[in-house]
Order: structure tokens, then C-alpha cells, then sequence
């Protein structure tokens, strides 16, 4: 796999649901997970801030730039 193709399998649109960004990160086998809006950059998804919306008992289908480390 080209490394184009590892960087563009790290991505997922801003609006992606807490739920789906949990399942993209388990299919991919990856950590971490790269927020755009769009061509924009909005920062970085981890299992680590994934476990603090569970903790904070935010909804599933809350959209993942709301829980993003910028």
C-alpha cells in the first residue's frame, strides 16, 4: 500500500458520528484517525478521546469534530 493510501485510510469527514468513527478506527486496526471539514484540517481523533466522550456520556451520534483535539 502506497503511503498516500495509509494517509487518505487515516481520514474521516468532520461530521462522522462518534459510533462510525469507532468502528472506522476498529476496522482499520489504527489508533488515530485524521478530522477534515472538507479540505480543512480540524486536528486529530483518539481512542484516548473517544474513552473521555463515553466517560462524559456523550450521545454516540454526536458528530466527531465536536469531540476532536485540535
Amino acid at each position: 500500500m502506497e503511503f498516500s493510501e495509509k494517509i487518505r485510510r487515516k481520514i474521516v469527514p468532520a461530521e462522522t458520528s462518534i459510533i462510525q468513527t469507532m468502528k472506522i478506527m476498529d476496522e482499520r486496526t489504527t489508533k488515530l484517525l485524521l478530522v477534515f471539514d472538507g479540505e480543512h484540517f480540524l486536528g486529530l481523533v483518539t481512542n484516548g478521546d473517544l474513552q473521555r466522550a463515553i466517560i462524559a456520556h456523550i450521545p454516540f451520534d454526536t458528530p466527531v469534530c465536536q469531540i476532536v483535539n485540535r
